[in-house]
């Protein structure tokens, strides 16, 4: 019994720096301080290697108004809703702020793409 192949279409990775921009990084440890309400220490201690779900405690109404606070400072390409569903459980429970830093910086790529 032959396996039938599939055709699988190719997907286009935008090329974004291994290791995040520590000044992305800081912007975002700001709109993460502005959604969660928490103090400027706990903002400070925001690394890139911080785990949105983990680490920083994040709740459901947090991520949500993170994901508007990410399209009105980077654009409708800064998609949080769309990074996350392509996500499974254990991937979501890992996501870093240096992945969103990441996906934030491939944003202006994808943006320019559409333009």
């Amino acid at each position: 019994m032959s396996v039938p192949s599939v055709s699988v279409p190719s997907v286009s990775v935008p090329s974004v720096p291994v290791t995040p921009d520590p000044d992305l990084i800081a912007e975002l440890a700001g709109l993460l301080l502005e959604v969660t309400g928490e103090d400027g220490a706990w903002a400070a201690a925001v690394t890139a290697q911080s785990r949105l779900e983990l680490d920083l405690k994040l709740d459901s109404v947090e991520v949500a108004a993170l994901a508007v606070a990410l399209r009105e400072a980077y654009g409708d390409a800064a998609d949080l809703e769309r990074l996350l569903v392509s996500l499974e459980i254990d991937e979501l429970l890992a996501l870093t702020v240096g992945d969103l830093a990441r996906y934030v910086a491939g944003a202006a790529e994808r943006g320019a793409g559409a333009a």
